[in-house]
């Protein structure tokens, strides 16, 4: 979970990093949920099905590729203890996770933003003094 939290603290630095003269560049405080969600493998093999209703007969074959396990990971960052919720997605060949553009800021940030006027980065910044 450090690994996918930390990539989501990049993600936002990245995100406000056209207005790193106003706002902070964050770090990880804590990790305060994660849930992973993975496909089932019955789905990830199954092939066809006959007889849907009465003596159903399901085949199965190869594994399907490209289905990745979900991350819903919720963090605290540093300064001001903005407190976010994100999805990310883990892909086991290159060991690294895309984090979702659909970031939730949970906690309120009130002033904190006033130095920026971009309503999309207001959730993200945390300005300088």
């Amino acid at each position: 979970m450090k690994l996918a939290a930390a990539s989501i603290v990049k993600y936002i630095n990245e995100k406000t990093r056209i207005y790193r003269q106003l706002c902070e560049l964050y770090t990880l405080d804590s990790i305060l949920d994660a849930m992973v969600s993975e496909p089932n493998e019955k789905l990830l093999t199954f092939k066809a099905s006959v007889n849907d209703v009465i003596g159903r007969q399901v085949s199965f074959g190869d594994r399907a590729s490209g289905a990745l396990p979900i991350y819903l990971v919720t963090i605290r960052v540093l300064p001001g203890n903005g407190v976010f919720e994100v999805t990310a997605v883990y892909d086991e060949a290159t060991g690294r996770f895309t984090v979702s553009d659909n970031i939730s800021r949970v906690s309120l940030y009130g002033d904190a933003s006033s130095c920026v006027h971009d309503h999309e980065m207001k959730k993200f910044c945390y300005c300088k003094t």
